[in-house]
């Protein structure tokens, strides 16, 4: 029975068992039972041919261990299929079986020879045959007397002294048993440690089991679970699993009855039915070793009524659970089926959620089945098929990523469970991504520019501004109680401000609460107690989103003058003080020159900004940021005097040219277009990286290949190439393009003020091509403006980015501003 049973680790190596030692404290002392041999063998020692005679007779396990421990690591499970390119390729394999086939063939031979140089006759035929069965004869006759001579010796010297052990024999030696016994019952881990060594370099299966289960049966029920995990770690061979749930004699009286050939098959087989070797569940010890053999035999469905037997004991629930779930995964049967276990998946993170568990990287692992079946029901209720297949994909990247860790990072018996589970999902949902890819191929591309192009605050095509929110994020992250500066974000029309701000709002850590404020929304408010309820409305939502008890909601009788609005905003904040530790409140007011247009107007008191100060030095947690037009920038020297000095400006700009790629190439992740370099370079050449200008080229770019689709079919070529830009820029595109993005183009133009507009004028005039480089001096005297006059336009020009310096001379900073300047101003 030793040589059929399943090996399922590899013996304990001298690592492991040096990091072992490691332990402190330890009452055990650790086995390492391995050969102390610590280099190979070498062909021309003599020693070594000794060694390897000892072996052979009397430590055969040290063979194994020696393979595994010096052949090259791709060649340790060699069979006869690649056992010559494994003698070939790997000297420590190859220079074993050189040394054994000269023990075989040569020292017989050279001691014949030397007798005949003797004077003594020798046999030759003799000598052949006496090689032939000299080895199998000498492993029975000199076993036998070391049998009956060591062993009783040297079981009695190790269970006094410990040390080394008999090798070959399989009949329990005395004391063995006994010492198992103790130490498992000391050091648990250290217990299981020796039992493996005993497993690996001995036949002293029988006493080990036998240790095992004493020790089990008298363990405290609550520890049982925990015991047999670490004994289902790394077991060197998994019968001492199974054993501690199954007889071990009748195990035993099945082998040998079927070893009797001369008995009928038949009668063999009805004489081994009166020694049952299953596992059985009628002690808690023997389920929960019976749960652990069958998940090891990858028979969950077992496992679950295995260890629904000890749901009871501690984490025998956890236990079942996973069981449970492995079953489920396994019985799951095509799309559906995967998608219908993310629900149970899910179920088991409430094991997680506590902190304490038995098997966590097992749960871990688990979760990762449950992202992907998660991908998998997302994926069935997307309506368009580029969805789909992008969950598809996202699916399969986490299974993919699973199959590959799961030996590393899932403990055993579940691991290689896992990884099949893994394995057969993949190959389902690969049939499916094929089929899935089949129907995108049939339909229009989904636009993902659409949003952008509207004008709108973008999620999904956001990219770039690494610098403004890295600033964004040292903004915050000092201590919550440290008083932080007013930012003010500005930038022109289009420019991004509202998208960086929504990105602030849905990225920022817990501890950041999001006040969002879109002055928008106030245009028709007449008063300033309207504004204020309107601020005190964002921090009341965003405390609330944030679990905390802001309240009631702010009433319009509270803010209807500016006395009353000032009592009721105060006692809001005052209200969250107390639940505000650790945390900060950001209150965002987007297009806020529109407030300024209010108080410019007289609706608004312009002393609201005075009292904001004061609420933000009285509360320290509370910050503000005002994002608007670039002339926020030219209105700073008034906030700084209201905020006494601590205001910091954040501008908002063009997009870099990597970013611009980026966005036009690979707007999205599942984007089904390939938007060509070149293109791409042109767009970014034209727009100067205005992201807005960008997103609606690009949008009607794709709009266009739609059409084109619509005719052709599925044979269009999935390509976006620079000369479908160019068919596409012509005056009747322009006339359509620009009355579409007219609110960036007349809000640049009108920021410029009239002098700024001559200087535009006269470049568009002077200019051959948009990008070309004007001298300052030859454009100030096209405009018609004096010197001082034409220098401080450039300059308006200049900061409001409408021109770029090139040495001297000076160019636009939007080519396109070119075709609108002569089609529309």
């Amino acid at each position: 029975m030793n040589g059929e049973r399943e090996r399922a680790a590899t013996p304990p190596s001298a690592t492991d068992v040096s990091a072992a030692k490691g332990r402190g404290g330890s009452p055990v002392p650790l086995l390492d039972l391995a050969p102390k041999l610590r280099r190979p063998l070498q062909a021309w020692n003599p020693l070594d041919y000794l060694r390897l005679l000892y072996w052979a007779f009397f430590f055969p396990q040290a063979l194994r261990w020696y393979v595994e421990t010096f052949a090259d690591p791709k060649y340790r499970r060699a069979t006869s299929h690649d056992l010559l390119p494994a003698l070939r390729e790997d000297p420590a394999q190859r220079n074993l079986a050189l040394m054994g086939l000269l023990l075989t063939l040569v020292v017989a031979p050279l001691l014949a020879a030397g007798m005949q140089w003797s004077g003594v006759p020798v046999d030759w035929s003799g000598v052949a045959i006496g090689v032939a069965f000299g080895i199998t004869a000498g492993l029975i006759i000199f076993r036998i007397p070391d049998y009956l001579a060591v062993a009783l010796p040297t079981a009695r010297a190790w269970f006094r002294r410990g040390g080394s052990l008999h090798h070959v024999t399989p009949l329990p030696l005395p004391g063995v048993q006994r010492r198992l016994e103790a130490w498992l019952e000391a050091d648990r881990a250290a217990g299981v440690h020796n039992v493996n060594q005993i497993l690996a370099y001995t036949f002293q299966f029988i006493p080990a089991v036998r240790a095992v289960n004493r020790v089990l049966e008298r363990m405290p029920e609550e520890s049982l679970l925990p015991a047999v995990a670490e004994l289902a770690r790394a077991p060197y061979d998994w019968d001492l699993v199974r054993f501690g749930s199954a007889s071990l004699s009748n195990a035993l009286w099945r082998e040998a009855i079927d070893d009797f050939i001369f008995i009928p098959e038949r009668l063999r087989h009805r004489w081994q039915g009166h020694f049952p070797d299953d596992p059985s569940l009628d002690t808690p010890a023997r389920a929960v070793c019976a749960g652990f053999w069958y998940l090891h035999e990858k028979r969950p469905e077992e496992a679950s009524r295995a260890f629904a037997a000890v749901r009871h004991l501690p984490y025998g629930e956890e236990r079942f659970a996973i069981a449970e779930a492995l079953a489920a995964a396994t019985k799951a049967e095509g799309v559906q089926g995967v998608a219908a276990w993310a629900e149970r998946g899910a179920s088991l993170s409430r094991y997680r959620e506590m902190g304490s568990s038995l098997r966590p990287r097992t749960l871990v692992a688990l979760e990762q089945l449950t992202q992907a079946a998660g991908e998998v029901r997302t994926a069935l209720r997307a309506m368009s098929p580029l969805l789909r297949s992008t969950a598809i994909g996202r699916a399969v990247g986490t299974l993919t990523r699973l199959m590959e860790t799961a030996g590393e990072t899932c403990e055993p018996p579940e691991a290689e469970l896992v990884r099949e589970v893994a394995a057969r999902w993949r190959e389902v949902l690969a049939r499916w991504g094929g089929e899935v890819g089949e129907e995108v191929l049939l339909r229009p591309v989904e636009n993902p520019f659409a949003e952008g192009a509207g004008g709108r605050p973008v999620r999904k095509t956001f990219v770039g501004r690494g610098e403004v929110l890295a600033q964004l994020e040292r903004w915050w992250a000092g201590p919550p109680d440290t008083p932080l500066p007013v930012l003010v974000l500005y930038g022109h029309r289009r420019m991004g401000k509202s998208s960086v701000l929504l990105q602030l709002r849905e990225k920022s850590p817990p501890h950041i609460l999001v006040a969002p404020v879109d002055m928008q929304d106030l245009v028709t408010a007449d008063h300033t107690g309207q504004l204020l309820q309107r601020f005190a409305g964002a921090i009341h939502g965003a405390a609330r989103r944030a679990g905390l008890d802001p309240g009631l909601p702010p009433a319009d009788g509270d803010y209807a003058t500016f006395g009353q609005v000032s009592a009721a905003l105060n006692g809001l904040l005052k209200h969250l003080d107390p639940q505000m530790a650790g945390r900060r409140m950001v209150l965002t007011v987007d297009e806020y020159e529109l407030a300024e247009e209010k108080m410019k107007a007289g609706k608004f008191d312009p002393d609201f900004l005075r009292y904001l100060r004061a609420a933000l030095e009285r509360h320290l947690w509370l910050n503000l940021i005002l994002a608007g037009r670039q002339r926020l920038e030219e209105e700073l020297r008034h906030y700084h005097a209201v905020f006494y000095g601590s205001v910091e400006p954040v501008k908002v700009s063009f997009l870099g040219r990597d970013e611009a790629v980026s966005l036009i190439r690979r707007p999205t992740d599942d984007f089904a277009l390939d938007m060509e370099e070149h293109l791409a370079e042109e767009i970014y050449r034209l727009t100067g990286g205005q992201p807005y200008l960008i997103q609606r080229l690009c949008y009607e770019l794709v709009e266009r290949w739609n059409e084109r689709f619509r005719r052709e079919g599925r044979e269009t070529p999935r390509r976006v190439t620079l000369e479908d830009l160019r068919a596409m820029l012509t005056s009747e595109f322009f006339r359509a393009f620009f009355l579409n993005a007219d609110y960036y183009f007349s809000g640049v133009w009108e920021e410029v003020g009239p002098d700024g507009q001559c200087v535009l004028r006269a470049f568009a005039a002077q200019a051959r091509i948009p990008s070309e480089a004007l001298p300052r001096d030859a454009l100030i005297r096209a405009a018609g403006l004096n010197p001082e006059a034409g220098e401080a336009a450039l300059s308006t020009l200049l900061v409001h980015d409408l021109l770029v310096e090139e040495g001297d001379s000076l160019r636009l900073a939007v080519p396109l501003l070119y075709h609108w300047i002569v089609s529309w101003a």
